[in-house]
């Protein structure tokens, strides 16, 4: 499966050393559905990744 990802661009004009120059910034647009599904995705990799390892137990 193929997402395609949209990016939002951020343009800030800014005064620097004298000169003004032009900052932009791109960052991708996800859907808080996109968000929830990541979050979820990487919670099921790190579970995945830790549940092997016996627990430690804390020191009291």
């Amino acid at each position: 499966m193929v997402q395609s990802v949209t990016y939002q661009r951020e343009t800030r004009t800014v005064p620097f050393q004298g000169k003004t120059i032009v900052l932009e910034s791109l960052t991708p647009g996800l859907t808080p559905g996109n968000i929830a599904l990541r979050g979820y995705q990487w919670y099921n990799i790190l579970v995945r990744l830790v549940a092997p390892f016996p627990q430690e137990r804390s020191l009291q």
